[in-house]
């Protein structure tokens, strides 16, 4: 496969995982549009509602992603990966609170922040100066060691947590990342993209599709859709066999 038969492979995994939050909205109560904020919100805190709402916006990054990979734009590229690890960890952590009577006070902290959040207007900002509150990312990282790997969540925590920061530069622009624009021998920026980074990229793509499409099929059997769970489960075993993903 040539970088672009791999993308357009890939691809179908991502129109999965796309319909697979369709199966999962059905499932779910519907938000309510609220006059005062004019927007759609849910009614209350909720760990499903929360799970669908973060792989849809999975979803959402990997389509950015693949139209930024297939312009060798690594930056911008990175930052949305960035968004994608973030949300799979988040999800990583409600997931094990669901699988513990009563639901952890820690997790309910995590949903009641995420819920309670608001857009607030310019002038708001300005009279409160003040940044809503958000939970330490280092809260989560152990969550997700031991869910992934009960035997050994050290090692995966410390895992999870260099992800996030690898991709952070990108997102923040650091000095070091900006500089891998940088070509010496034309002594220039490379601003509209770098071709010889489109493998990494297809290649750290398939990466996060892989762990999505297991969250994807908990989810779809914690919601009785079997079928869609099989269908997630077999498209692991043929991603792992796939040109795109060695």
């Amino acid at each position: 496969m040539d970088p672009g038969e791999k993308i357009e492979y890939l691809r179908k995994y991502i129109i999965l995982l796309d319909q697979a939050v369709c199966a999962f909205n059905e499932k779910i109560d519907q938000p309510e549009f609220d006059s005062m904020s004019r927007r759609f919100l849910y009614e209350g805190p909720n760990p499903v509602i929360f799970l669908v709402l973060k792989m849809a916006r999975i979803v959402t990054a990997f389509y950015a992603a693949f139209e930024l990979t297939k312009q060798g734009l690594f930056e911008d590229a990175g930052a949305i990966l960035r968004i994608i690890i973030e949300c799979r960890h988040d999800i990583d952590f409600i997931m094990e609170g669901l699988t513990e009577d009563p639901f952890p006070d820690n997790k309910k902290e995590v949903l009641d922040n995420f819920f309670n959040k608001e857009i607030q207007a310019p002038e708001e900002m300005m009279g409160t100066m003040k940044k809503p509150p958000t939970i330490p990312r280092k809260k989560i990282y152990p969550a997700v060691g031991r869910l992934l790997s009960p035997g050994d969540p050290d090692r995966i925590q410390r895992i999870s947590k260099i992800q996030e920061e690898m991709f952070s530069g990108y997102v923040h622009a650091s000095y070091p990342h900006i500089m891998e624009m940088y070509e010496g021998i034309g002594k220039e920026f490379r601003m509209s993209g770098v071709r010889m980074r489109i493998p990494m990229l297809i290649k750290q793509v398939a990466l996060n599709i892989h762990p999505s499409l297991n969250q994807f099929a908990i989810l779809a059997k914690a919601l009785n859709l079997t079928g869609l769970k099989i269908k997630l489960v077999e498209s692991v075993k043929e991603l792992e066999n796939s040109e795109a993903y060695k």
